[in-house]
């Protein structure tokens, strides 16, 4: 099912940060811009907001853009000359930040799919059935690591699992060369060039993760800590672009660099 939910984010009188469900319905096709546009119109008529908005965020859809172009010109037309938009809607569209930072991402990790398949393989052939698991655990143990944290494989839908699933596979490297020893089902033994590759990359994520984080708070005003971000996010890129040490990460880089520039 096709659903449009929409947020208000306000500051009362007493200047705290407050968030609120407008509308949580269904939305049925076609999800065009003229579509959702009239749904988020309605829903600003219904609330008597229409001449209160300030900005509005969305992801980078195209149907999106539309319809905040149909949406800024129904607000205009139906407020007048009296219209509540900041500089006649000039900066009604704020873009998703923390959907542009997965945009980025995943334009670098669709080129790490075979550099770090082997780390990903020994952590599904770990997680396949409960003896593996246990024989796992006498290899950790054996190895003297004291990790807290499991094993977690990635899902392609969230990039961030791919990053959860290096780094804590880092962690058990002895562990994995103690596996071999012992399990002779297991021939994904990643080597030592394999894993100093998934440092690398691990390290190129993981700004990417604390920002994500940072981005998507909503407890706390984002828009402050926005451009310091962004900035280092630009000069990480920039540094692992440059890098000579890595063909793979620095192509990587690249790649993220190019869609980075685009935004």
């Amino acid at each position: 099912m096709g659903y449009i939910c929409i947020t208000a984010h306000f500051i009362d009188e007493n200047w705290r940060l407050n968030n609120k469900i407008l509308a949580f319905c269904n939305l049925k096709p076609p999800h065009s811009g003229e579509e959702i546009a009239k749904a988020v119109y309605d829903c600003l008529k219904g609330w008597g907001l229409e001449k209160k908005v300030f900005t509005i965020t969305l992801d980078n859809a195209k149907a999106n853009d539309s319809m905040l172009n149909i949406l800024k010109h129904r607000l205009l037309s139906s407020n007048g000359s009296s219209n509540g938009l900041l500089c006649n809607g000039k900066f009604l569209h704020v873009r998703c930040s923390a959907h542009i930072l997965n945009l980025i991402v995943k334009a670098g990790l669709e080129l790490a799919t075979s550099l770090i398949e082997n780390i990903r393989e020994s952590v599904k052939f770990v997680k396949a059935s409960e003896s593996r698991k246990d024989s796992f655990a006498i290899c950790v143990e054996s190895a003297g690591i004291t990790s807290g944290a499991g094993l977690s494989l990635d899902v392609s839908t969230r990039w961030n699992s791919t990053y959860e699933m290096l780094a804590r596979a880092l962690k058990f490297r002895e562990a994995f060369a103690i596996l071999n020893l012992y399990e002779r089902g297991y021939k994904w033994l990643p080597s030592e060039e394999e894993w100093e590759r998934g440092v690398k990359i691990c390290d190129l994520l993981k700004p990417f993760n604390t920002i994500s984080t940072y981005f998507s708070g909503v407890k706390y005003p984002t828009a402050n800590v926005y451009f310091i971000q962004v900035w280092k996010i630009e000069m990480m890129l920039k540094k692992y672009a440059d890098c000579e040490d890595d063909g793979d990460v620095r192509t990587m880089a690249r790649a993220m660099q190019k869609k980075f520039a685009k935004y």
